[in-house]
């Protein structure tokens, strides 16, 4: 949370201070207090993000929910490359998972497919369908 010598300091002001656990409890609760913070500022980002998702399910049949979270997540960063390791990393899936889910939405067109050495890179493709580009496969 903080630094490990914040941490320190607290720790040992406990010893000089013949036992007394007001600093180190107060340090302690303002941790808590900002992993809170912390916390609501993540659940705001995400509550945010269900309108979209959930507007994007409906209108796209052919892919599943967490297709639609990768999709959107690719949506709000369309210059950034995301690779099958990194879907699986960001959604807690295992490889073929991510993967299944990568090829899938490139094969529906809603994201660009490149291969650099062995690794696939997938991005945003704003040409898409869902947001009012003309629908393409596969860069057709």
């Amino acid at each position: 949370m903080r630094s490990k010598k914040k941490y320190s300091l607290a720790y040992l002001r406990i010893e000089y201070d013949g036992s007394d656990l007001t600093y180190f409890l107060s340090y302690n609760l303002s941790c808590i207090e900002q992993a809170i913070r912390n916390l609501l500022v993540y659940l705001e980002s995400q509550q945010a993000r269900i309108p979209t998702e959930h507007a994007l399910l409906r209108q796209i049949s052919d892919i599943n929910p967490r297709q639609v979270k990768v999709l959107n997540d690719m949506r709000e960063h369309p210059r950034e490359y995301y690779t099958i390791r990194q879907v699986m990393q960001m959604y807690d899936v295992v490889y073929q998972a991510a993967r299944t889910d990568l090829l899938h939405l490139a094969e529906q067109g809603y994201v660009a497919m490149e291969k650099r050495g062995k690794a696939f890179l997938f991005v945003f493709d704003d040409r898409s369908r869902t947001w009012g580009g003309s629908h393409h496969q596969n860069g057709k």
